[in-house]
């Protein structure tokens, strides 16, 4: 049996649900392919990029591309596909300054999955789960698909171990098991430490607003060329 190397135009790579995804800014689209390496769907880019995408992550909703944009700058966005379109969601510049420059070709984003532990009918604000001890109060999580293949997105107004509270009411009926996924998160690896390029850092920044949380110098952090989030 002959093993071949699946090919992509480009360096970055996610994949989702055993397909693997690579962004093109050539062709401003997201190519699909199977295992064997044959394309199997291709999505339209609905905002042309004109930089090549580094590293690409799947969070089991939105889609987050890494950006070389200019000298010492890094551009991450957020995208999701909708109508069959990848649509932009979320721009974040991290530009440099007096305190950080930035350079990377790995990131990855902090993102949890749990599911309903009981049913919960369309109208809810009160949502029983299995684990909701990542959740926080301003949250953007993804309810879904559910036995009728619906999906929707609430906001977090508080959470507890075993329940979460949202902003407003669900529209659909969510069954026992049903997933729930939501991100928290971006972590870029780094060859500077704040402007020194003599060590890397792991840089942390919120996902929802892009300020940066912290970050952690480390020789470890330099020169990374990939990666990926598995857990905390």
């Amino acid at each position: 049996m002959a093993y071949e190397n699946i090919r992509f135009r480009k360096q970055n790579i996610a994949i989702v649900e055993g397909y693997f995804w690579c962004m093109d800014n050539d062709s401003d689209s997201i190519t699909i392919k199977t295992d064997d390496g044959t394309v199997s769907f291709s999505y339209p880019l609905d905002t042309t990029i004109t930089n090549t995408v580094l590293s690409l992550e799947y969070d089991g909703r939105n889609i987050w591309s890494l950006e070389n944009t200019g000298t010492d700058k890094m551009t991450v966005k957020r995208w999701y596909i909708n109508n069959y379109v990848c649509t932009l969601r979320n721009t974040f510049d991290f530009i440099p300054g007096g305190s950080h420059k930035y350079s990377s070709e790995a990131m990855t984003i902090e993102h949890y999955h749990t599911t309903f532990s009981d049913y919960e009918s369309a109208g809810s604000s009160t949502l029983s789960v299995v684990d909701g001890s990542k959740m926080s109060s301003g949250y953007t999580i993804t309810l879904g698909p559910n036995n009728s293949g619906q999906i929707e997105e609430v906001s977090v107004s508080s959470a507890a171990p075993d329940h979460v509270n949202i902003n407003g009411t669900t529209q659909y009926n969510h069954e026992s098991g049903t997933p729930i996924s939501f991100y928290t998160n971006i972590w870029l690896f780094n060859d500077y430490s704040g402007v020194s390029a003599d060590t890397g850092a792991l840089y942390k920044f919120s996902a929802y607003t892009g300020s940066l949380v912290n970050y952690y110098p480390s020789g470890s952090f330099k020169d990374i060329k990939a990666c990926s989030f598995y857990d905390m």
